[in-house]
């Protein structure tokens, strides 16, 4: 089995690190921590230990094809809601999802960025997918997403990414997002202020 993390987050890095590890051949899709990687490996210091991946299968892109257009996009609908929000309200996962307001919010984000997606061309996707991931983040050891450890730190926020492509590409197909793009908005002042 060929594993490939699609943008390379805290959560992305620390399971495929873990793969990786464990034997598997694991591919890492990053951005701004390519070179750092390419150069001295991946790094992984966590509460059940620490390790590091001296050689890693490290990429700062891929080709368009199908199989990656629609992980990005699924990535997407986790990433866009759960890592703008933590740090709009300044909160961490549970409870974000414990509120019904910000909960209700959530829902509303990944649905929008589901419409995006299949307004991109990704077939293999409806709403049940947000289902999916709201139950499968209730599980979750509550944690702050990378944006959120970026805001902390002090650090740039990869609104690129993370936000303006979707939005773009959504612009694009004439798929309006309102609810993603008040929350980018919100999150371009952030990230002003912040650094």
């Amino acid at each position: 089995m060929i594993i490939s993390v699609i943008g390379t987050g805290a959560i992305g890095g620390y399971y495929g690190a873990k793969l990786a590890k464990s034997g598997q051949e694991v591919h890492f899709l990053l951005h701004r921590d390519y070179d750092y990687v390419r150069k001295h490996g991946l790094y992984v210091k966590s509460c059940d230990g620490d390790f590091s991946l001296d050689k890693v299968n490290a990429y700062n892109t891929t080709t368009t094809k199908a199989e990656f257009h629609e992980a990005r996009w699924r990535k997407a609908v986790w990433n866009i809601p759960f890592n703008g929000m933590s740090v709009v309200y300044n909160t961490t996962t549970d409870r974000l999802i414990d509120n019904k307001e910000t909960r209700n919010l959530i829902i509303t984000l990944m649905h929008e960025v589901i419409d995006a997606a299949r307004a991109c061309g990704v077939k293999n996707l409806d709403y049940s997918f947000a289902d999916q991931m709201m139950e499968v983040t209730e599980t979750m050891v509550p944690y702050s997403p990378s944006m959120k450890l970026d805001y902390e730190f002090h650090r740039p926020m990869e609104l690129h990414y993370m936000y303006e492509r979707p939005l773009a590409a959504a612009r694009n197909r004439h798929c309006p997002m309102p609810e993603t793009t008040k929350l980018y908005n919100r999150l371009k002042e952030i990230d002003l202020s912040n650094i």
